[in-house]
């Protein structure tokens, strides 16, 4: 997964990265996680590469008016054959000065005016909705046990932000460090005070003999003298640095 990302990410948009990582490993990721998996492993994006060009600009000044976001968005992609989302094409349009304009006196703006009182005030839906629209309403209802359509069953996993698989262990939302369970199912419960690390630095590798257990002293050690590596045996006698270095920190501090 690790070499995937390298790989895809400088050649396509977050939005489709996030996509097409789904297809491939089943692992729900979205566009922002991409953007910070990108940002913590410093890896070049598309997304930074893509500039406001003379011609985005022409056209976001001739069909930005008068177009809510959602539609300008799809409309935009359509034309140029990106994969920017709504917020991207509103910082884009507030840039070149294409402000949709919408307010509510144009249809189906959804915005209100201070003071405006809702047509449904006080009103039961008997009041305005009649038999056959009561009906369709009931049709769209969540009921007791209905599930909604974004439910990821117990056993899903999906790339958090931080570049961890994390994977639903409860109902309803219950999530936790896939390497933290992958330990915990082969070595037993993890000690307070200690962590799981990576032997070869890939959070996504959580393969149980890629993992190691260290004291929230040693992992400091790990960083501070960076003893992380790619080679696992290299990380491995890096831990045993890093634990030496510890014991002779804490033998410094008793002396008198």
């Amino acid at each position: 997964m690790h070499g995937w990302l390298r790989e895809h990410i400088p050649l396509q948009s977050c939005a489709a990265v996030a996509e097409n990582f789904e297809r491939t490993f089943g692992v729900q990721m979205t566009a922002g996680m991409v953007n910070s998996y990108a940002k913590n492993h410093k890896i070049h994006t598309k997304r930074y590469s893509e500039r406001l060009t003379h011609e985005w600009a022409a056209w976001l000044i001739e069909h930005g008016p008068g177009t809510n976001s959602e539609d300008l968005t799809a409309q935009f992609n359509a034309t140029f054959g990106t994969h920017l989302t709504i917020a991207q094409i509103n910082a884009k349009r507030y840039k070149v000065g294409a402000v949709s304009g919408l307010k509510t006196r144009v249809p189906n703006s959804g915005w209100f005016c201070k003071g405006q009182v809702p047509a449904n005030k006080g009103k039961k839906w008997t009041d305005y909705l009649s038999l056959e629209a009561q009906e369709r309403s009931r049709a769209t209802q969540f009921k007791p046990g209905n599930m909604p359509k974004r439910h990821r069953p117990v056993g899903s996993e999906r790339v958090n932000t931080d570049g961890y698989i994390y994977v639903k262990v409860a109902e309803p939302k219950m999530w936790r460090p896939k390497h933290r369970v992958v330990w915990e199912q082969e070595y037993g419960p993890i000690p307070k005070g200690y962590a799981v690390v990576f032997l070869d630095g890939n959070p996504l590798n959580c393969a149980a003999d890629n993992l190691a257990i260290v004291d929230l002293a040693t992992n400091a050690r790990l960083n501070q003298m960076h003893l992380r590596y790619d080679d696992p045996q290299a990380t491995q006698a890096g831990i045993a640095i890093a634990k030496i270095a510890t014991a002779i920190g804490k033998r410094k501090k008793k002396k008198p």
